[in-house]
């Protein structure tokens, strides 16, 4: 029984290394999730090809989490959270969100139904432009990544 439970974690192990997150830095504090861009699945399982679902991470900086750390009563390190980009109306929604603290630790957590999502027109000229292009077009996303990674090589 034993090496059946070393087996079984050798093969945890193995398995969420695979699935790890490929991040991108897009911003000074903010980064994508190049593996994450895929079409959207809405609440009725009905894939939608005008839009598109990604992740983000965003670093804790210049008090951005003051209100949730005052509502949650702790420190914020970063969150994580899945937006939806539709293409066709250039607009973004967010879906769901998880803010962590330092030791990786859930502080807080929300989501919503696809009839509650807050839709906002992308401002031109703005960091939201650049991300909404870079989903658009996810080759673009995966360009900035190779290149990320030649200089950490260099």
């Amino acid at each position: 029984m034993k090496k059946f439970y070393l087996f079984l974690l050798a093969f945890l192990m193995i398995a969420l290394n695979a699935q790890a997150t490929t991040w991108v830095q897009v911003g000074d504090y903010e980064y994508i999730d190049k593996d994450s861009v895929e079409y959207y699945i809405n609440d009725r399982g009905e894939m939608q090809f005008n839009k598109k679902t990604y992740w983000m991470k965003t670093i804790n900086h210049d008090g951005l989490y003051k209100e949730a750390e005052k509502i949650s009563k702790k420190k914020i390190s970063y969150s994580k959270d899945q937006w939806i980009a539709d293409i066709t109306k250039k607009s973004i929604a967010v879906k769901s969100g998880i803010s962590y603290d330092k030791e990786g630790n859930i502080v807080s957590s929300y989501s919503f139904q696809d009839y509650e999502l807050n839709w906002s027109s992308i401002v031109p000229e703005s960091k939201g432009e650049l991300w909404f292009e870079l989903i658009r077009k996810p080759r673009y996303l995966k360009k900035l990544y190779k290149m990320q990674l030649a200089e950490q090589n260099q």
